[in-house]
């Protein structure tokens, strides 16, 4: 492994871990329906509030785009990888 190759190795865990601390989430409201609204980014350790119409909605990780983003960051690194590796 190249200089280049740590490099964006390293570039890419950092991004996954940042993704990992502000994450994507939801609203879930729950009545006669259940209703899901997608929401902002925020830290991990205090979660957005929405409060439309003065109904609270309960705030939840959106994993499904998570998962999504952190497997576009390892396609792309992975290609990187690849492509930077020493010609022998």
């Amino acid at each position: 492994m190249n200089k280049k190759q740590k490099y964006i190795l390293l570039v890419g865990l950092f991004i996954i871990a940042l993704m990992g601390l502000l994450p994507p989430w939801y609203f879930r409201f729950k009545g006669s329906v259940v209703v899901d609204r997608p929401g902002p980014y925020a830290f991990i350790f205090s979660p957005p509030t929405y409060k439309p119409y003065g109904v609270e909605g309960a705030p939840r990780i959106d994993t499904s785009r998570i998962v999504g983003q952190w497997g576009i960051v390892v396609f792309v690194c992975y290609g990187l990888f690849f492509l930077l590796k020493d010609k022998e």
